[in-house]
């Protein structure tokens, strides 16, 4: 099997660490995200960001979690203003 990263996002790290890959030892491929998956690969991606987020907040610090939870909600809100998520935000 040949080594590497597949199906992966390209973040700005992941970006800044390709441009030091040797591109004559290493062949990089790159593809648009696939219009019927981007959803579940971006919402993946996010909520792991969150969740990494959340756990620098800190486990005592549930109220904090919950202001900046809600914070992006009213910005998918603001975003998406045919849309309402105000049945979305945690109390």
């Amino acid at each position: 099997m040949n080594q590497g990263i597949y199906e992966e996002l390209i973040t700005q790290l992941v970006s800044e660490q390709l441009k030091s890959v040797d591109n004559k030892k290493f062949y990089l491929k790159k593809n648009l995200i696939d219009k019927e998956e981007a959803s579940n690969v971006l919402s993946n991606h996010l909520s792991r960001t969150l969740k990494q987020a959340f756990d620098i907040i800190g486990k005592n610090k549930v109220d904090e979690q919950i202001e900046i939870a809600n914070k992006i909600i009213k910005l998918l809100k603001e975003e998406l203003s045919k849309q309402n998520f105000d049945g979305d935000l945690v109390y």
